[in-house]
């Protein structure tokens, strides 16, 4: 190799080098997120997201200021334009992903644009599954579709313009969560371009805007708690609760996060007595919104799944019976399937799911060790913390499976999904940071993290299209 080349390939490392050191992890995640999500709402067939359809019926209902369902044939739900079912009907979960041989047609394509709305002319839809869920997690896409109702939209469009307004708003969440977190930016970042995770974002799905809101609470606890905060004011106050309050009556499970603002050191309240009633204060806000709403909507609750006798009530007295036998039943249920939540965790689908699996957990692993800043320190007692509440919202997720949607008395647990752990990921990776591993390249966790991702949702657009089509 000549002198010429030498000196070609030295510019163009230098060059690459500097191009990751200056990379920004909020404006890499927001314009990967922006660009691979539009190409996930464009590519991915309609309703093959779990729940999707439910959700979508849902959404609408609230769209006509209807906020609690009701309930006919012991069936939670409400009267919806009968256009909105024909649309879902030619699509059922997993029709493409379970047969290879089942193509996104141009004739089904043409058929469902051709459904007018007909607002006027409605039916009875059950949605018991998603009839229960606050009016919170739907709040961008009921907003979008009462806007398309006043031009009586296509339920075509009804169904895609919600999803990309929803998808904005949870990239612009997760994009301020990353901006204003002091530590774990790119680890932040590595989360939020799983392919699930965008997979979800970028839908009307309860778990865009549950994923958005959890990543932002943990990143303004960590700033508070940073060197950048030297006391806390009415402002953070007023943040936290809301934010608390709004991810209480997304996805209720997730309150067990709360208890990560005993992060925040006693010295930025002045004294215990005022820290103790910050704490319980910020708590105590976030649940009202939640406990108001389920008594409101306690009425309506019919089982998500009577045909194979799931009733939460009588669940829940099977519990308080038998709570060792079921917490032994959740520990064996991860031990059993750690490996296939994980897999769904990180959505490696389909092609090269394993390896990519693997990779992105390496990755995650690596970047959570090296990743750092003096404006945060993180004891052995705040690690400790984490952990505790990472294992019980592991708990929790199981146990509020095991009683709104397993058999009663079960020995198996239905209906776990590796997604349901992406908000509850941060608390985890804080029990990795430490002040001795470091990185001595600027360049190589923006490179790792940015390569790796757009791999990974490349992959993920270039199967989904082969797949599907």
């Amino acid at each position: 190799m000549n002198t010429t080349s030498l000196n070609s390939l030295s510019y163009i490392k230098k060059l690459l080098l500097s191009f990751f050191e200056r990379l920004s992890p909020e404006r890499t995640f927001l314009w990967l997120a922006l660009l691979f999500g539009f190409l996930f709402i464009l590519i991915h067939p309609p309703f093959q997201v779990a729940d999707e359809k439910t959700q979508f019926f849902r959404m609408y209902e609230l769209s006509e200021f209807h906020f609690i369902s009701i309930v006919k044939h012991n069936k939670a739900g409400d009267y919806l334009p009968e256009s909105l079912t024909k649309f879902t009907e030619p699509f059922f979960l997993d029709q493409y992903y379970a047969n290879t041989n089942v193509k996104m047609s141009l004739s089904t394509l043409r058929y469902i644009y051709s459904i007018p709305l007909n607002p006027n002319k409605k039916v009875f839809t059950p949605f018991q599954n998603t009839a229960l869920y606050s009016p919170i997690p739907y709040l961008v896409g009921s907003i979008t579709t009462l806007f398309l109702r006043i031009f009586e939209a296509r339920p075509i469009i009804i169904f895609y313009a919600p999803k990309l307004v929803t998808m904005i708003v949870s990239a612009l969440v997760i994009y301020s969560a990353i901006k204003v977190t002091p530590i774990f930016k790119w680890v932040m970042t590595t989360l939020a371009l799983m392919p699930m995770t965008l997979d979800q974002v970028a839908s009307f799905s309860a778990d865009s805007l549950t994923i958005a809101l959890s990543f932002f609470f943990v990143a303004y606890i960590l700033f508070c708690k940073s060197s950048i905060k030297p006391k806390i004011t009415r402002k953070d106050f007023i943040i936290l609760a809301l934010t608390g309050s709004l991810l209480a009556l997304t996805k209720p499970v997730y309150i067990f996060l709360l208890p990560l603002l005993l992060l925040i050191p006693v010295s930025k309240m002045g004294n215990v007595k005022k820290y103790l009633l910050f704490i319980a204060s910020v708590i105590s806000i976030s649940l009202v919104g939640f406990m108001i709403w389920s008594i409101v909507s306690a009425p309506i609750y019919t089982p998500a799944r009577p045909y194979v006798f799931v009733d939460y009530h009588e669940q829940l007295k099977f519990f308080e019976k038998h709570t060792l036998d079921v917490t032994s039943l959740i520990v064996q249920d991860y031990a059993s399937h750690a490996d296939t939540y994980f897999e769904q965790f990180t959505g490696a689908f389909m092609i090269f799911h394993i390896l990519l699996t693997i990779i992105l957990a390496m990755i995650m692993f690596l970047v959570s060790l090296v990743e750092k800043s003096s404006k945060v320190v993180i004891s052995f007692k705040d690690r400790l913390l984490s952990f505790c509440i990472w294992l019980i919202c592991l708990y929790v997720i199981s146990l509020s499976l095991y009683l709104s949607w397993s058999r009663i008395g079960s020995s198996s647990i239905d209906g776990v999904q590796g997604r349901y752990y992406i908000p509850i990921a941060l608390a985890l990776f804080l029990c990795l940071y430490n002040d001795k591993i470091r990185s001595s390249s600027k360049a190589l966790v923006p490179m790792l993290v940015s390569c790796s991702a757009v791999i990974a949702l490349s992959l993920t657009v270039i199967t989904w299209v082969f797949h599907f089509y």
